[in-house]
Order: structure tokens, then sequence, then C-alpha cells
């Protein structure tokens, strides 16, 4: 899972990651998938079958229930610290 708004440094980090580590990922796990939400839903786009662009969510607990594992490939900014508490609460 990948939950975010749509700021630059979130579309940064979420393009390296499906460009440099999705793809090492699915080499080794083909059956995994990659569901993304919130605000950046309406920046990304992506012909992959195994990424799933799912929109924005009112409340986060409902995204957060779709999957097992939370990424967090922000390399700056707030959002590593609150993205990682948020998926602590939620039990990811």
């Amino acid at each position: 899972l990948y939950f975010a708004s749509s700021n630059s440094l979130n579309q940064i980090s979420i393009n390296w990651f499906l460009k440099e580590v999705f793809p090492l990922i699915t080499a080794k796990q083909p059956q995994t998938k990659l569901l993304i939400g919130g605000r950046i839903c309406s920046v990304l786009q992506t012909n992959d079958p195994r990424i799933e662009i799912k929109g924005e969510y009112e409340n986060p607990s409902e995204f957060y229930k779709l999957g097992d594992v939370v990424i967090n490939p922000e390399s700056s900014g707030t959002g590593l610290k609150i993205k990682a508490i948020e998926t602590f609460a939620f039990g990811l």
C-alpha cells in the first residue's frame, strides 16, 4: 500500500519507487500488487496491472484495510515521519 497527497515530493518518491524498486520486488514475487490511495492518484497513471490506483478515501482506515504492507519511499519532507506513524496506528 501507498497512501499520499499529490505534493511534488510524493510524486518524485512514488515515481522513483515504481521505476527502481517495484520491478525488483515483482521479479522475485510476481503476484505482488501495489495499491495506491489518496490525492496522489489524481496525478499518477499506469498500465501495469499489478498497480491499482484506488483514489481518495475520506477515512484512511478503509484504505489501510486493503493490504498487508505499506511502503514509505519518501527521501525527505515531513511525510516520512507522518506516514510511518499513521501506518503503525493502523497496525501495518
